[in-house]
């Protein structure tokens, strides 16, 4: 975040509520720590930030990269070796190097459950909801949503 929004809180206040959808996917840890700490700093004390990212691991994992990989070919991102680890929740050689870059990434090697290990340095997380079903859990959702609370 710029000088902009800095200068926005210092003159009006931080922020009741931070949203994020469907962005930290693509960035690295490195990123995803960055971004946090500066909403963090933005965000009032009882304010809320919340996020939603894909669920990019089991059976969603495997129906969303077949599609890509008819939509929008790139056997070195969209292959079977990546697809099937996936699935599995494991990350393959590739995944985890894609995964440090710094520039923007695929979904590809992205973890919802990841993430929350990174959400934690920063956050509590005070609720966790996967949808669009409601009560079937990761396996059988596509998006993974959280509200935060600071620490």
């Amino acid at each position: 975040m710029g000088g902009r929004v800095k200068d926005m809180v210092k003159e009006k206040g931080a922020f009741d509520y931070v949203v994020c959808f469907e962005v930290l996917e693509h960035f690295s840890v490195v990123r995803q720590k960055d971004a946090f700490e500066r909403i963090a700093e933005v965000l009032k004390k009882d304010g809320r930030f919340v996020v939603s990212v894909p669920i990019e691991k089991g059976i969603p994992a495997v129906v969303k990269n077949l599609r890509r990989m008819i939509m929008h070919p790139n056997p070195e991102i969209y292959n079977i070796k990546n697809i099937t680890a996936s699935l599995f929740g494991t990350k393959t050689k590739w995944m985890k190097q894609h995964r440090l870059g710094t520039e923007y990434l695929s979904h590809v090697g992205f973890f919802f459950d990841d993430l929350e290990s990174v959400i934690k340095e920063f956050f509590t997380i005070e609720k966790r909801m996967f949808s669009p079903f409601r009560g079937l859990g990761s396996n059988f959702n596509s998006q993974a949503f959280y509200v935060l609370k600071k620490k």
